[in-house]
């Protein structure tokens, strides 16, 4: 009960320290053929939905249209979305 007041009262800092610089992905599931499309888990909330990672990691998604799609979570490094329309996307 003392110790719990003690966090509660007098928290400790939290430090934006740059350990995340050492942070690594998975690597690329390429065999799946249904990775590289837009899907939205949209639920009426911004909450990632999902049942596993949402990976689209060197995809071409150029002139996809994915407006108003539920995108939270996903990993988009080189990933092409040259022309494609994302209005009102969440992230």
């Amino acid at each position: 009960s003392i110790l719990a007041a003690t966090l509660f009262l007098n928290p400790l800092p939290s430090h934006a320290d740059g350990q995340t610089k050492e942070f690594k992905l998975p690597p690329i599931d390429k065999s799946d053929k249904s990775r590289c499309v837009l899907n939205s888990s949209k639920m009426g909330q911004a909450n990632a939905a999902r049942d596993k990672l949402y990976d689209l990691r060197e995809c071409d998604l150029s002139g996809v249209k994915g407006d108003e799609f539920d995108l939270s979570g996903v990993i988009m490094t080189k990933t092409d979305m040259s022309k494609s329309s994302l209005r009102e996307a969440q992230f």
